[in-house]
């Protein structure tokens, strides 16, 4: 009977170990117009491309207590992402085609997100520290680039937080690089005619 308890205790204990939990990393949009006046905006039309396949990929990181987390990283910021870019230009669509993205814009933004996650918990699996590392390739239709922008965004939370809303620091990632990543465009100074500075920017220093 004990041998069969040790067995059952063993089993368990294996299923709570090493599983990928669902979570979100979906950004307040609320966060991004804050002290945004909306006359600075470029008069310009912008077409941000996101393929379906990076709309449907699932990543995992990972977590706390040997568990990993997993997410939608492009689908989980797609809302986010058009709500920052329609604080810099006054048109904002999106397209998963790169030909529909090009035609009656201005530029076409393409975004790469890298992300990565981990704990300082031993028992917990919310992860405790989150980073969200992106870079918007900017080009024109015609597929000259104009500009590489990249910042990376940082999320921490309490133990006590996690625990109750296991993507927070996901969230607080995710709104802290579309934040930096808005300061970044603006400071391009960009317009319809291009940069208006000469020359075209290298990847922008980590934030």
């Amino acid at each position: 009977m004990i041998r069969i308890a040790k067995a059952i205790s063993a089993v368990a204990a294996a299923l709570l170990v090493g599983c990928a939990h669902p979570i979100s990393i979906t950004p307040d949009t609320t966060r991004l117009a804050i002290g945004q006046d909306p006359k600075q905006r470029i008069e310009a039309k912008a077409a941000y491309q996101v393929s379906d396949s990076d709309l449907s990929l699932e990543v995992t990181t990972p977590g706390g207590g040997g568990d990993a987390v997993r997410y939608f990283a492009y689908r989980d910021m797609d809302a986010g992402l058009e709500q920052m870019l329609g604080t810099v230009f006054t048109h904002v669509s999106r397209s998963s085609d790169a030909q529909r993205a090009a035609t009656g814009t201005d530029y076409v933004i393409v975004p790469v997100i890298v992300t990565n996650s981990g704990s300082d918990g031993l028992f917990t699996w919310p992860p405790s520290n989150f980073t969200v590392d992106l870079t918007l390739t900017i080009r024109r239709p015609s597929g000259e680039i104009i500009a590489s922008p990249r910042v990376v965004g940082h999320g921490n939370a309490a133990d006590g937080e996690r625990i109750f809303d296991h993507g927070i620091a996901g969230r607080r990632a995710t709104e802290d690089a579309l934040i930096k990543m808005k300061d970044q465009l603006h400071g391009l100074n960009l317009s319809k005619r291009g940069l208006q500075s000469s020359g075209v920017p290298e990847l922008s220093p980590l934030n």
